[in-house]
């Protein structure tokens, strides 16, 4: 389904084919306002699949009938083309395949693309704005801002004021 690294000896292709697996899509309407979404992911999405026939199903063994309820929703940050960037100082780094892993925590850290982990490697302790950013991903400034976002909020990103 997703690709064999036996066949093709190659974990980014599978890494590719896994897209729906690092987005929002396949965490179960149930759990989306829990506050612990963004961590637990909804659970074990095989489990899910096992027990219900479906990757976005529920865990079968979690507590998603009693969410944990956010007391406001979380504000995704806003970014907009007078922002400021710099990559979080205290950040590691190792090198992949695919491109490269970003890491400050074990809940904040981020596998990139080869694009974003040589940006990265080149732009290390400089300030950059939203349009720098894009163009060393190949797009346009609107098309960064959700990966803008996504880095800010797991603080691999720090804005600049």
């Amino acid at each position: 389904m997703y690709g064999s690294i036996e066949e093709s000896g190659d974990l980014s292709v599978a890494w590719l084919n896994m897209n729906e697996w690092r987005g929002n899509s396949l965490i179960p309407e149930a759990c989306r306002e829990c506050i612990m979404s963004s961590v637990c992911r909804g659970g074990c999405r095989t489990e899910a699949f096992v027990h219900f026939g479906s990757l976005s199903s529920p865990d079968p063994y979690s507590n998603y009938k009693r969410p944990l309820l956010r007391r406001s929703p979380l504000k995704p940050p806003s970014v907009n083309s007078d922002s400021k960037f710099v990559f979080q100082p205290k950040l590691r780094n190792r090198q992949e395949v695919f491109g490269g892993i970003l890491f400050l925590t074990p809940r904040k850290w981020v596998p990139v693309d080869k694009l974003l982990y040589n940006f990265f490697n080149t732009i290390v302790n400089k300030e950059f704005d939203i349009n720098v950013f894009a163009n060393a991903l190949g797009v346009m400034p609107d098309e960064a801002v959700p990966t803008a976002g996504t880095l800010l909020r797991k603080e691999i990103l720090v804005e600049r004021r």
